[in-house]
């Protein structure tokens, strides 16, 4: 798992906002299911 950030600028907030869509969809959607049972509704 990666770490929280707290030490967020305006190079790192750029460089997420160029990232493409989906792929961030799929990071965070990896993320989510390490604290949620995917089988669980």
């Amino acid at each position: 798992m990666e770490e929280k950030l707290h030490n967020w600028n305006k190079e790192k907030i750029l460089k997420l906002y160029q990232r493409p869509l989906l792929e961030l969809v799929y990071k965070t959607a990896g993320i989510h299911h390490q604290y949620h049972d995917p089988s669980v509704i």
